[in-house]
């Protein structure tokens, strides 16, 4: 999982309507909500699918689809609220039943920046869930296959806790 794209195309769509989306998950100010669109409602069916954005109070719709992704090889899997600006993402593989997550980034929707998170996983690892909590933490569930062979292996689940990625000032430009 080596070169997944790090950008989205975001573009503003008029009258979005999502048909094959997982819940929708609303930000800490409940004024905007979020969804995948195209994995179904868990988000775990096969197939590329966009992150779906709608602003509550004007309507407006921003969809999210990874740059660069040329094969449709790669998906947001699962989204989780950080604050009213930011959302984890777990990007990972868009086909084939053995995988269930991928790697965890930010995506600061101010500026359309995604940064990983965690980023030394191995290959026989993933995140599939992450949870925020009260006290500026966050708990992360990772999959990690105990052999090279995923369809035979046998598999535990970790679970970890670390404090939030803290909000990066975003420079002023002078004219």
């Amino acid at each position: 999982m080596e070169n997944i794209p790090t950008q989205f195309d975001a573009k503003v769509e008029k009258n979005y309507e999502a048909s094959f989306h997982s819940g929708w998950k609303k930000s800490s100010d409940s004024l905007q909500q979020a969804t995948i669109d195209g994995r179904g409602e868990f988000a775990t069916e096969e197939g590329e699918a966009v992150l779906v954005l709608e602003n509550l109070k004007t309507k407006a719709t921003t969809i999210y689809q990874l740059k660069d992704n040329d094969l449709s090889q790669y998906t947001p899997k699962y989204i989780e609220w950080i604050d009213k600006n930011r959302l984890f993402v777990i990007i990972g593989y868009a086909y084939g039943s053995v995988t269930t997550g991928g790697k965890l980034y930010e995506l600061n929707i101010k500026d359309n920046k995604l940064t990983p998170i965690i980023g030394n996983l191995k290959e026989n690892e993933e995140i599939i869930s992450v949870k925020v909590n009260k006290n500026s933490t966050f708990n992360y569930k990772k999959h990690v296959y105990d052999s090279d062979n995923y369809e035979e292996s046998e598999s535990h689940i970790e679970e970890k806790r670390l404090p939030l990625p803290k909000l990066k000032k975003m420079k002023e430009a002078w004219f």
